[in-house]
């Protein structure tokens, strides 16, 4: 299973991390140097799900990734649950791409 590196750079904003978030929300683990953990052992990160209509966060152990998607090799996500990516305020903007729709493509040559 794979998830999408959106989904592990988002940080919850303040009024979705209430008391029950976890506190390293969407960070990676550190070694005891201080430094990020490598990622030949696996890196803890956190990724939030909707669950029964509620943002929850989940704790996941992290393996290889091409840049766009990264494995998942332990934590308790499964098939179908929506990682959250972003938040959309009721009165923010809506943007090019906001409601689904498509990003516009441009032409590379």
């Amino acid at each position: 299973m794979a998830v999408p590196n959106a989904a592990l750079r988002f940080r919850p904003p303040a009024s979705l991390a209430g008391s029950d978030a976890a506190p390293d929300a969407g960070k990676r683990s550190r070694g005891a140097s201080g430094r990020p953990a490598t990622g030949d052992a696996g890196d803890s990160r956190t990724v939030w799900v909707v669950r029964a209509g509620t943002p929850q966060p989940v704790l996941l152990r992290t393996g290889l990734t091409d840049g766009t998607v990264t494995e998942v090799v332990s934590g308790d996500v499964h098939d179908g649950d929506a990682a959250v990516v972003e938040t959309i305020s009721a009165d923010a903007a809506p943007s090019a791409t906001a409601g689904g729709g498509a990003p516009s493509l441009r032409r590379m040559f």
